[in-house]
């Protein structure tokens, strides 16, 4: 397995987290009681994209393929009746046209023990399952006639029972909702987005995430799941965040209005909209982080953006020319401003008001390539480009502000363009030390670990289903 592969699913598997939290409602957990058998009690195979983040597998485009099975490692940790043998139960898949090979399922599902208080592991109960990139089962011509076996050699001599999976259809995968923003207020703010045009979904969930909390060490952790929701109607394209949150997680009761969190919008096609698990075809994933500060009653609608593992910030918003378009990062020494290709250029900025509202204004000069200063520029005032800009550089945000790395305040910036369309450019925060002014440097030092720390990735020791290397 090379690095490459290695590094996609440690990042992939957290998201299976989305099926724990999101599913239990309406799915039995299979562990109460136990037979003596084994059993396969669903198979599913569908794909899955991701949209630009920094936590979990972005811009692939997977396929995942497994079932829940029973006896597994949580059936003897959570039962009336339990078993001692569950760790020892096997799964694998074979396909019609590779005769004789067979390729492993691993075990993904959590050891669950709710008097414990223990819920750890990638994935919904008892469940087993691979994933690779979807052009890997597209060449070999593997997008049906997957057959899943189970057995234990405690349960009936070890035979084994099977069971077929659907097949999968890549014409079934909704695409990315666009202009997520936040508005209202900061303890109950109000999230919206827009689905892509010609949607196929038919289902939706809402997860928020935890980003910056750290472990008993000092570490921070994974994200941590404080919120998931299905909407009742796959049209619509807007939530407010209740007072009380349905993690449970400890002191992360309500959102913290100086917490960091990740906004996941899984858009879903199901062969049954009311259907469980097993019934979807395929999903797609988009992240965007915010701030609850962003939110502030009776102030403009904020957008969102996507940050990826290098901390630029990606925006894919719809403009009209000269009205405003508010976006929200997390905070930094500077940032500088790009228009996507083909996207209208610049025509006017407005900084917030932080520390003493003045921050410098620097040009990009294309001959020499580099950015060049060019004024001292008023917070709360609305700067206008004498002619429309692809690229503009501000910095000189406050020491305070750009030291801290636990503190998520907000540098929401209100653009305008010069014609109307999309926005898909980028806002890259300023991390490292830059020429001018002077100053800068010591802003920089102070991020040197501001940057490490907000690019640290998600990871888990897990294998990738290869279709090339059989067991």
């Amino acid at each position: 397995m090379n690095n490459r592969h290695s590094t996609t699913l440690r990042r992939f598997a957290h998201l299976s987290l989305l099926t724990l939290f999101g599913l239990t409602a309406s799915f039995p957990l299979l562990a109460a009681v136990i037979d003596e058998s084994i059993q396969i009690h669903g198979t599913y195979f569908f794909n899955e994209v991701y949209s630009t983040n920094r936590f979990f597998e972005d811009d692939k485009s997977l396929a995942k393929i497994g079932a829940l099975v029973t006896p597994s490692p949580d059936t003897d940790r959570w039962s009336t009746n339990p078993t001692d043998f569950g760790d020892e139960t096997t799964v694998s898949i074979s396909h019609e046209n590779l005769p004789g090979t067979s390729f492993d399922l691993p075990y993904r599902g959590p050891i669950f023990d709710p008097e414990a208080g223990i819920i750890n592991g990638t994935g919904f109960p008892n469940e087993y399952f691979g994933a690779n990139f979807l052009s890997t089962f597209v060449d070999n011509n593997a997008l049906s006639g997957w057959t899943i076996s189970a057995s234990n050699p405690n349960i009936n001599s070890g035979a084994a029972v099977t069971a077929v999976t659907p097949d999968l259809d890549p014409a079934l995968t909704p695409g990315h909702v666009t202009n997520v923003a936040i508005s209202g207020a900061s303890e109950t703010p109000t999230l919206s987005w827009k689905h892509p045009d010609d949607s196929i979904h038919n289902a939706q969930t809402v997860f928020i995430w935890r980003t910056d909390l750290a472990d008993e060490n000092g570490d921070l952790r994974p994200p941590v799941l404080v919120h998931a929701v299905e909407l009742a109607s796959s049209t619509s394209s807007s939530f407010t965040v209740p007072e009380d949150l349905s993690g449970n997680v400890l002191g992360n009761e309500t959102l913290d209005p100086n917490g960091q969190y990740l906004l996941s919008i899984q858009l879903e096609v199901r062969e049954d909209p009311l259907g469980d698990f097993f019934s979807i075809q395929g999903r797609s994933y988009s992240f965007f982080e915010f701030t609850p500060t962003a939110a502030t009653p009776g102030g403009p609608t904020v957008f969102l953006p996507a940050v990826d593992e290098e901390g630029v910030f990606h925006f894919f918003v719809d403009v009209v020319e000269g009205e405003q378009v508010y976006i929200d990062p997390i905070v930094a020494v500077g940032y500088d401003y790009e228009v996507g290709i083909g996207d209208p250029l610049f025509a006017s900025f407005m900084l917030p008001k932080i520390g003493d509202d003045l921050f410098d204004l620097f040009l990009f000069d294309i001959g020499l390539n580099d950015f060049i200063f060019d004024q001292v520029v008023e917070a709360g005032v609305q700067f206008f480009f004498t002619d429309p800009v692809s690229k503009f550089r501000i910095l000189g945000i406050e020491t305070d502000a750009a030291l801290d790395p636990s503190d998520p305040t907000a540098f929401i910036t209100a653009l305008t363009f010069d014609g109307n369309g999309s926005f898909t450019g980028t806002m890259t925060p300023i991390t490292e030390s830059v020429p001018e002014p002077g100053s800068i440097g010591l802003f920089a030092l102070g991020l040197t670990a501001l940057g490490a720390w907000r690019r640290k990735k998600v990871t888990s020791d897990h294998s990738q289903l290869s279709l090339l290397t059989p067991t």
